[in-house]
């Protein structure tokens, strides 16, 4: 499932210190801490793209703790699809819920994108 919104892209992923938080939903809710490293390929508000070394499985739910925008942001989601590249596994995940840091940075973002493309439609500035 393709995003409609803009991207953050990175050309030199960054690699990340995080805890993901893996969300097992059985009889009752089970949250795994795991500390690992991972790569943000590119963000947007509604969803992520990142590498790591984990394991994780196609409709997981996961909580991402990062330094991205604030000393810490949260992101809960699903990953919605993976792929293996040489020794690590890149991830698709839906975000579900951000904290509001997260939201306000790539919302400020995507307003920012939406209007330089309309200035460039009309003829540019005036």
């Amino acid at each position: 499932m393709k995003r409609s919104t803009q991207r953050i892209e990175f050309t030199n992923p960054p690699l990340a210190d995080t805890t993901i938080m893996l969300v097992e939903e059985k009889d009752e809710v089970q949250i795994t801490k795991i500390l690992s490293k991972i790569k943000f390929v590119d963000l947007s508000v509604t969803g992520l793209c990142f590498s790591s070394e984990l394991d994780l499985y196609k409709g997981q739910k996961i909580i991402i703790r990062a330094k991205l925008f604030s000393p810490t942001n949260h992101i809960f989601g699903e990953i919605k699809w993976k792929e293996q590249n040489s020794h690590e596994m890149t991830y698709g995940l839906e975000i579900i819920s951000a904290d509001f840091n997260y939201f306000q940075y790539m919302n400020s973002y995507e307003n920012y994108i939406q209007n330089k493309n309309n200035e460039l439609l009309v003829g540019g500035r005036q």
